[in-house]
């Protein structure tokens, strides 16, 4: 399906992936790599364990507690679970993933209305009078479309000026613990070589060494219990870090994602735009005759196009929304391994 540009099909381009799968179209952010490593983000955040680093740990809790703002897919099932109805409402749920599932139906719902009136001017023996006064009641609509994106940008530009930050400290805060872990690492060398050495004397003590050969081996039992001890602390020090350092992976894509959410929803609102000022001008301008020719009426409204790309959008949404109960992938390991 190729791609043309004009009022009546503004809002249907902003909002689809631009080549249109025919039985599958999809939203425009959806699948793209950002929008994929954000999910990443979003799951790692939760899964961050408590380790010996108390800063490190204070500021992946700080990446967590914005993560929680965004939500996930197990925070709407809870959300629904205890209010059924918070979808429904004329506000979107204070949770971004909420929100963002709350306008997709919101403009399923639209792109449904806006089929459903420009199917009726199109049809037979409708006079241009009705078709006129159909064309002014696609304002409102076109207006209430609109209006449902402020909040959800809103939101997701709050949340861009908190989880930015947060994930700057928190790589910052990494960067430290990777030093300090070398050094652990560092000393356990150390220690391993100054174990080696008592080792080797111990070894070498002739018959008559009784007291050097106790205070040897007080010495070499107190460096063990410390090598054990201190390995212990390195060892959680480096899963914790692991862990960290596998959010910040997906954590460099962050303001991609929330910009290419901002882009979405500012060129949708630019689309409501053109297609309220378009039908508008329409109603004001067009002659009754032109409004009572259908193949014309029927070309300026692209109806060719612009009618199947309606429905696509409406499909793309319906599954969008049928899919946001179901969890985010979890982010591959390291290796590039995903369970």
């Amino acid at each position: 399906m190729s791609r043309q540009f004009g009022y009546p099909l503004a809002v249907q381009q902003a909002a689809l992936r631009p080549a249109v799968d025919e039985g599958n179209p999809h939203l425009a952010f959806e699948g793209s790599s950002a929008w994929d490593h954000l999910t990443y983000y979003i799951v790692q955040a939760d899964k961050q364990q408590p380790g010996p680093d108390k800063p490190l740990a204070a500021a992946a809790q700080a990446v967590a507690d914005e993560a929680a703002r965004f939500g996930t897919p197990k925070s709407l099932r809870a959300l629904l679970a205890a209010s059924p109805d918070a979808l429904a409402q004329d506000t979107p749920p204070a949770m971004l993933y909420a929100g963002l599932v709350w306008f997709v139906l919101r403009l399923k719902n639209s792109a449904a209305n806006m089929l459903s009136y420009q199917q009726s001017l199109l049809e037979a023996g409708v006079g241009a009078g009705d078709r006129r006064e159909v064309l002014h009641a696609l304002g409102p609509m076109v207006e209430e479309a609109r209006a449902s994106i402020a909040p959800l940008l809103q939101g997701l530009n709050k949340w861009k000026d908190g989880v930015l930050p947060a994930n700057a400290a928190l790589a910052q805060r990494a960067t430290q613990t990777g030093t300090d872990l070398q050094a652990q690492q560092e000393a356990l060398g150390r220690l391993q070589a100054a174990i080696a050495s008592i080792e080797e004397q111990l070894a070498h003590l002739g018959l008559f060494s009784g007291h050097k050969k106790k205070e040897l081996e007080a010495q070499l039992h107190a460096l063990r219990e410390q090598l054990t001890r201190d390995t212990a602390l390195s060892e959680q020090l480096r899963l914790q870090l692991a862990g960290v350092n596998l959010l910040l992976a997906n954590g460099g894509w962050l303001e991609a994602a929330i910009d290419e959410l901002i882009h979405w929803l500012d060129g949708l609102r630019t689309a409501w735009s053109a297609l309220g000022s378009g039908t508008t001008q329409l109603a004001a301008d067009a002659s009754d005759a032109e409004l009572g020719n259908d193949s014309w009426l029927a070309q300026t409204l692209a109806s060719a196009m612009a009618f199947p790309l309606w429905q696509a959008l409406i499909t793309a949404a319906q599954r969008y929304a049928g899919n946001a109960l179901v969890d985010f992938p979890a982010p591959p390991d390291a290796a590039g391994w995903q369970p």
